[in-house]
């Protein structure tokens, strides 16, 4: 999946210029986070200890020193520079005390990888796809993941689980059944809506219509504060409730769900443990900014424990 840098430039608000209809802010400090692709090989890093991560990286601002003291050093690394490019980074603009985002700024490359880099990462595909037990893909559409790539993992015979999410940079263009014969598929409401081109259906009725497009085996849609849904052709709909008191930050929560849940149906986890689970994840992971840090077993398994009392 594709790689972003999460840089949070915390302000104290001083209003509205007396000359122009400008907002000013004071600068108070900066705090960077590995996202994207990043956090979640993060994230499952604490769960298994046989990880590759395969991405790329632009050779003109890398920040190949900041990810290698930010990714979990057991993860092996596979990445393939594009030339000409720099590294994603969204630099948002943050006031401080209450982790409001004021507005944000992308510095992003989005445009489709070089012949010679795709064929490299295609080679590789073939070659060991079927090396692993699980294939998580965290398409962000910024780029890396092209139409050779996707039906390579439609056509393998291995556990695919996918995430193909909307954002501000892709909007409209990166829809989750551009895929097919996915065994998991994680997205949010709003990402269903798109693909299903509903603004308004039943968010039932809507993932039956995707999940029959992807030939999917289980499907969950996250609904912020109305929890999650998740389903299978054996179990049916499950609808699990929102976990969240205190919310300090969203980014990175849909993330963390994913990565997490992505393993647990090729375990053999019904859906209503997948939901809970992920519920569970995405609680943990609002109380933390940004992508601080990631949602570790002990943690988890302490917030489930207490969650079932």
């Amino acid at each position: 999946g594709d790689v972003i840098i999460d840089e949070y430039r915390y302000c104290k608000p001083f209003g509205k210029s007396q000359k122009s209809s400008n907002i000013v802010v004071k600068c108070l400090n900066t705090e960077k986070f590995a996202g994207g692709v990043l956090a979640s090989a993060n994230h499952l890093a604490g769960y298994t200890d046989n990880l590759t991560l395969l991405t790329t990286l632009g050779d003109v601002k890398d920040h190949t020193d900041f990810i290698s003291h930010h990714l979990n050093p057991k993860i092996k690394k596979k990445f393939y520079i594009k030339p000409n490019t720099t590294t994603t980074l969204k630099r948002r603009y943050v006031e401080a005390g209450f982790i409001e985002k004021l507005f944000e700024i992308c510095f992003i490359d989005d445009f489709d990888l070089p012949q010679k880099i795709s064929g490299e990462i295609c080679e590789y595909l073939d070659k060991h796809i079927r090396d692993f037990d699980v294939v998580v893909v965290n398409d962000f559409g910024h780029g890396l993941i092209n139409k050779d790539m996707i039906d390579i993992f439609s056509k393998a015979k291995v556990y695919l689980a996918v995430n193909a999410q909307t954002n501000s940079a892709n909007y409209g263009y990166n829809m989750i059944t551009k895929y097919k014969n996915v065994d998991y598929t994680c997205i949010d409401e709003p990402e269903l809506r798109l693909a299903a081109q509903d603004k308004n259906g039943d968010v039932r009725n809507l993932l039956l219509k995707c999940y029959d497009k992807l030939n999917s085996r289980t499907m969950t849609v996250t609904r912020g504060h109305n929890g999650s849904t998740v389903y299978n052709s054996k179990h049916g709909f499950i609808d699990i409730p929102v976990f969240s008191t205190k919310i300090v930050d969203t980014v990175g929560a849909g993330d963390a769900y994913f990565a997490i849940t992505s393993t647990l149906d090729k375990l053999g986890f019904k859906p209503i443990e997948i939901g809970f689970i992920g519920n569970c994840v995405g609680a943990l992971a609002v109380q933390i900014v940004g992508n601080k840090e990631p949602i570790e077993q002990q943690r988890l398994y302490k917030f489930m424990t207490a969650m079932l009392k």
